[in-house]
C-alpha cells in the first residue's frame, strides 16, 4: 500500500522552533549570523533599499515571544532581517542595493525555504514519534522533497 501526501502547513510553534527553521533555510542558501544585528540593521536602513514580506501559511502563537526578538544573516551585500509583528506573524525584510524586483525575488524564495525547512522538521519529528522509518528521501532541482516512509506492524 502507498500513499501520496501534500502538505499545506500553517507554522505554529514557539521562536526556538522558529528560529531552528529559519536558521537552516538561510545558511541553506549561504548566509550567516549576523553578531552585532542592532548596528547592522542600522546601518543597512541608511543605506540600502529595503522589502518586507510576510512568511505565506505563518502564525506564529506564543505568548513566549516578545516583539523585539528577531534574526539578522547577511550574505555578501545583502541582509535579511527575520522577525515577527504584532499580529503574531513572521516577516523578512531584504535590504541591499539591488533592485526592489531582485530583493523580493530573494524574500520569496527565503520564506518558502523556511515554511519548507519548519514542516520537514516537524514531520520527520512526528514520523520518528509514530515509529516511522524512511526509506527514502529525495530532493529534486525545484527543492520538492519526496520521502518514502514505512511502518512495520508487529
Amino acid at each position: 500500500m502507498s500513499a501520496v501526501c501534500v502538505l499545506t502547513p500553517i507554522i505554529i510553534g514557539n521562536w526556538p522552533v522558529i528560529s531552528a527553521a529559519v536558521a537552516g533555510a538561510v545558511s541553506a542558501l549561504g548566509f550567516t549570523t549576523v553578531k552585532d544585528a542592532a548596528k547592522t540593521l542600522l546601518e543597512v536602513k541608511k543605506n540600502c533599499k529595503e522589502v518586507t514580506l510576510q512568511v505565506e501559511s505563518s502564525e506564529v502563537v506564543t505568548e513566549a515571544l516578545s516583539l523585539d526578538q528577531s534574526l539578522v544573516f547577511s550574505r555578501q551585500n545583502i541582509t535579511l532581517h527575520f522577525s515577527r509583528d504584532a499580529r503574531g506573524h513572521c516577516s523578512v525584510k531584504v535590504y541591499g542595493m539591488q533592485g526592489e524586483a531582485e530583493l523580493k525575488k530573494l524574500g520569496q524564495e527565503v520564506s518558502q525555504r523556511i515554511v519548507q525547512q519548519y514542516v520537514y522538521n516537524r514531520l520527520m519529528s512526528e514520523l520518528k514519534d509514530k515509529n516511522y522509518h524512511i526509506v527514502e528521501e529525495n530532493v529534486d532541482d525545484q527543492q520538492t522533497i519526496q520521502l518514502k516512509v514505512r511502518k512495520w506492524e508487529e
